[in-house]
């Protein structure tokens, strides 16, 4: 039997009951059995990436663009290959290529992060802004944006930002994003008002308590904060 190729079936198994670390023990076997194929040599990349394992996944996958092999995968994890070990010069040149014009929302957030790490602060607030309408847009994106502006000096633009997301509608999760928003731009009033909104829509909601509670700490109001941790330590476990 093809012992290498029961090892790499094997190794598809594994993926899909979600088992990172037995699919990559069975993709191993099966290379050391002679499994040779670039889709399995990607798919045992993609698994090191996930565990972290930044080293063995580089190593692939220099083999496999040394026999010539290359693809919008193959980048994609070298973009992430190179940011964990803090190499943003090289991969912004990649993602120049792979995410510029990426109509995915998660490529907007990771290539708005690749230009921010460079000092392109300019073209990383125009990503951010498009991608904060996408349709596949979360609280993230608006929350990243108010962040990358206040810290720029455009406090300005990141209240009208505060103000167009208010605008969308209201549920406790946007309460509760509103009001570090509004933390973040300084407008004290308006965040314990969302945060206090939030926390009564949803009154045993432990980590609501626990950010009024840093909220409050930032503020060094400690009586409040002591109110609030106290009521944390009270709650039913």
């Amino acid at each position: 039997p093809n012992w290498h190729q029961l090892a790499s079936i094997e190794g598809e198994i594994y993926e899909l009951e979600g088992n990172v670390d037995a699919a990559i023990g069975s993709y191993e076997r099966a290379a050391t059995l002679g499994e040779d194929s670039p889709y399995y040599t990607q798919r045992l990349i993609g698994l090191y990436a996930i565990r972290g394992r930044t080293s063995d996944a580089d190593r692939l996958l220099q083999r496999l663009r040394s026999r010539g092999l290359d693809n919008e995968f193959m980048d994609r994890i070298e973009i992430q290959i190179k940011t964990s070990e803090g190499e943003y010069t090289e991969t912004l040149d990649i993602a120049d290529d792979v995410l510029k014009d990426s109509e995915r929302y998660a490529d907007m957030l990771v290539y708005s992060q690749l230009l921010l790490q460079a000092g392109k602060i300019d073209e990383a607030i125009d990503v951010l802004k498009k991608a904060k309408q996408h349709e596949d847009a979360t609280d993230v994106a608006w929350a990243f944006l108010v962040d990358v502006l206040t810290r720029n000096d455009r406090v300005d633009e990141a209240k009208q930002v505060i103000e167009e997301f208010q605008s969308e509608g209201s549920s406790n999760e946007m309460d509760l994003m509103l009001a570090q928003m509004h933390a973040a731009t300084n407008q004290m009033d308006q965040a314990e008002a969302e945060f206090k909104k939030a926390l009564a829509a949803d009154p045993d909601n432990l980590m609501i308590k626990q950010r009024i509670a840093n909220f409050y700490l930032a503020r060094e109001d400690q009586k409040l904060a002591n109110e609030m941790i106290q009521s944390i330590l009270d709650s039913d476990p």
